[in-house]
Order: structure tokens, then C-alpha cells, then sequence
């Protein structure tokens, strides 16, 4: 009896810690970036969201948590691979662009010390981690 108790009670415990880790979770941090060749740094709030298919974390912008974020959700254009991938420039930034938005290196500053990444920022300074769009996006690719 002792021993199914504790089982239930492992199971809880691995529930509620499954639970937790769903839950973005947002810091106060700075972001930093090259603007007339300067770096220009700015305060910015990021929320990590978890892609269970990749067992991964992304960053956001506060109002893309929760499926709030228009561009995550609601995206109905085929993308060419051709448009993509080209001899010259990023494939994420180009898939930026495809989504009306605007890529930009960075740099965040997250557990004492500054972290590279790249992040498409849209109209109403939403912004979501370039990596994240990819996935995302990924069954929109048409292979031609």
C-alpha cells in the first residue's frame, strides 16, 4: 500500500513539474543591437515559451504569449522554398520578410551575460525568435 501511495505521489509531483515548465514564463532583461554602427541597447520584457515538438524554448514578446500573437496562429500564405533559400541572406530573415516583418540581429541579456540570437520584430513591436518561425512555418514551405 506504501508503495502505491508514493507512486501517486511521484506522479503528482512529475504532473505539477510538467504543469509549471508549460507556463511561459517572462523576465525583465535588456536587448541589444547594431544601429548606425553602434550597438543601441534597450530594455525589453521576454517570455520563454516552450515547442513540445522540439523539447525547446523560445523567446516572445509579452503579447505573443498565450496564442495572443497573430503571426504564430493565424498564417494562411504558402511560402516557396526557392524564396528562402538563395545564395545570398539568411533564410530566417527571408521568411521575416515573407511575414510582413523585420529581422534583426541581437543580442539579449539573460543570466549575467549577453546571449546571441535573432528576432522578427512586427508593426506593434511584436517580436518573435526567428528559430521559432521556422518552426512554425515549417509545414507552409512549399518544395518546388
Amino acid at each position: 500500500m506504501l508503495r502505491i501511495l508514493s507512486k501517486i505521489i511521484l506522479l503528482n509531483i512529475f504532473l505539477y513539474i510538467e504543469t509549471v515548465a508549460a507556463v511561459p514564463s517572462c523576465i525583465n532583461s535588456k536587448i541589444r543591437y547594431i544601429n548606425s554602427s553602434r550597438y543601441k541597447t534597450e530594455r525589453s520584457t521576454l517570455c520563454f515559451i516552450k515547442e513540445q515538438a522540439v523539447n525547446k524554448k523560445y523567446f516572445v514578446s509579452r503579447n505573443c504569449v498565450n496564442k495572443n500573437c497573430k503571426v504564430l496562429n493565424n498564417f494562411d500564405k504558402s511560402i516557396y522554398i526557392k524564396d528562402l533559400f538563395f545564395p545570398l541572406g539568411a533564410p530566417g530573415h527571408k521568411l521575416c520578410r515573407k511575414l510582413s516583418g523585420t529581422p534583426q540581429i541581437i543580442q539579449y541579456w539573460f543570466k549575467g551575460q549577453w546571449i546571441d540570437s535573432e528576432r522578427c520584430i512586427f508593426d506593434n513591436k511584436t517580436f518573435v525568435q526567428i528559430g521559432l518561425l521556422y518552426l512554425r512555418f515549417k509545414s507552409s514551405v512549399v518544395h518546388q
